[in-house]
């Protein structure tokens, strides 16, 4: 999980201050977190200079953010939902209400849906189930996470 918005940056060999700083920079101006960035050189030190530097590593940063997608991680539960299987058609019915991503289903005796919710909805989907289930099935929160919903 993360670490109280831990900061973390190298220069690793080069000029102080020349290379993990001006990535960090970049980071910050964008908004990102729980992100790793290793810009690599080949080519420059002495004949760029101090200011080259870090305006490479900078460029460096910046081109390697616009080449990925960004994903927006959301608090979220890990729950297991255990119901008989004459409810599982109206459980599945209602799953989509809440922007669920269905992990695993496992038949067996019973029916065993395990799926990741954004915890803001928690508390609405059970209480649903709840409802559904006239009080027979509760839905048991496994895990917290951060996930791309």
């Amino acid at each position: 999980m993360r670490e109280n918005n831990l900061k973390r940056f190298s220069d690793d060999g080069e000029p102080q201050g020349t290379a993990g700083k001006p990535i960090l920079e970049v980071l910050e101006k964008e908004k990102l977190v729980d992100i790793v960035v290793v810009v690599t050189r080949y080519f420059g030190g002495i004949l760029l200079g101090t200011g080259g530097l870090a305006r490479a590593y900078t460029q460096g940063a910046k081109m390697a953010i616009e080449a990925t997608e960004i994903l927006n991680m959301t608090p979220c539960y890990k729950v297991d939902i255990n119901l008989n299987y004459d409810l599982y058609g109206k459980v599945q019915y209602i799953l989509p209400q809440y922007n669920v991503k269905t992990i695993d289903t496992q038949f067996t005796e019973n029916v065993n849906i395990t799926i990741i919710l954004a915890k803001e909805y928690y508390d609405s989907l059970s209480k649903k189930i709840t409802e559904i289930s006239g009080g027979s099935v509760t839905p048991n929160i496994t895990e917290e996470l951060f996930y791309n919903i």
